[in-house]
C-alpha cells in the first residue's frame, strides 16, 4: 500500500529528531528511501509500495503536487494520468463554517487511499470515505502517518491507553478514533484536513448518500445478486 509521514511544521525544534525516528521506523518495516515534498511549512514524506510500485506522485512547475498512497481510480484513471486529473478537477468549496457542502472532487475518488493535494497555497488531506486506509495522528496533529509504529516513534514517552487495551483484548478492535497508545488517534474518514503554513484546520465532509432500498420479493433480490 505504500506509506507516508506528514510533518505539519518542518521548522519546529524537534523536527530533525522526529524525522530520524520516522525514517528508522519505516526502514524497520522494509520501506526504501522516500520522496520528500514541501508544502509551505509542512513536509510530506512518501514511500513507494513494497510490491508492484506505481506512480503515486505528480508534481507541477509552480510547486503544487498530488500524491496518493494506496490504490485509487478517478474517472477510470490511475497512476500518472489519474493524479493529473485529480489536480485539474480539485476545487474545494469555502470551509470557513467548518464543513464542506460538497466533496472537493466532482466525481468519487474510488479505492483504498489517502490523498494529498497541494493547490492554491494549501495542502488538503483526505482518505477514502470508509477509512480502509488507516491514518494515525499524534497529539495535536503535529505528525500524520500511515504507520502506527511510526506514530508511536514520534510520540514522546508513549503510554498505554487502558480502556483501548481492554477493548482490543476482549473485542479484537478499538472503537472510535482512540488507539492503545495515549496521544495517538486515528484520522477520521469523514473529515478533511487543510494545512496553510503551520495552521491546520479540520472540516467535516458531506454525509454519504443513503442507499436506495428496493421493496422487492426476496427471490428477485437473490436472482439479481446471483447474476
Amino acid at each position: 500500500m505504500g506509506g507516508f509521514t506528514l510533518f505539519q511544521n518542518r521548522h519546529c525544534a524537534d523536527h530533525k529528531a522526529q524525522m530520524a525516528r520516522q525514517l528508522a521506523a519505516m526502514r524497520g518495516q522494509g520501506f526504501d528511501e522516500p520522496d520528500e515534498l514541501v508544502a509551505g511549512d509542512s513536509l510530506l514524506v512518501v514511500y513507494p509500495k513494497l510490491i508492484s510500485p506505481v506512480e503515486n506522485i505528480r508534481t507541477f512547475p509552480n510547486g503544487d503536487f498530488v500524491a496518493v498512497c494506496g490504490t485509487f481510480y478517478y474517472q477510470g484513471k490511475t497512476g500518472f494520468r489519474g493524479l493529473e486529473q485529480i489536480y485539474v478537477d480539485f476545487a474545494p468549496a469555502e470551509i470557513d463554517k467548518g464543513s464542506l457542502e460538497t466533496e472537493p472532487l466532482p466525481e468519487p475518488l474510488r479505492g483504498t487511499y489517502v490523498c494529498f493535494v497541494q493547490k492554491s497555497g494549501r495542502l488538503w488531506v483526505f482518505t477514502d470515505r470508509i477509512g480502509f486506509y488507516k491514518v494515525y495522528e499524534t497529539r495535536g496533529g503535529e505528525v500524520l502517518t500511515s504507520s502506527f509504529l511510526t506514530a508511536i516513534a514520534c510520540t514522546p514517552a508513549p503510554r498505554l491507553h487502558a480502556q483501548c487495551v481492554y477493548e482490543y483484548v476482549f473485542q479484537g478492535a478499538m472503537y472510535g478514533s482512540e488507539t492503545i497508545i495515549q496521544g495517538v488517534r486515528q484520522f477520521r474518514p469523514d473529515s478533511l484536513l487543510v494545512l496553510e503554513n503551520t495552521r491546520g484546520r479540520k472540516c467535516s465532509r458531506p454525509n454519504l448518500s443513503q442507499p436506495l432500498i428496493e421493496n422487492r420479493p426476496l427471490n428477485e433480490h437473490c436472482e439479481r445478486i446471483g447474476a
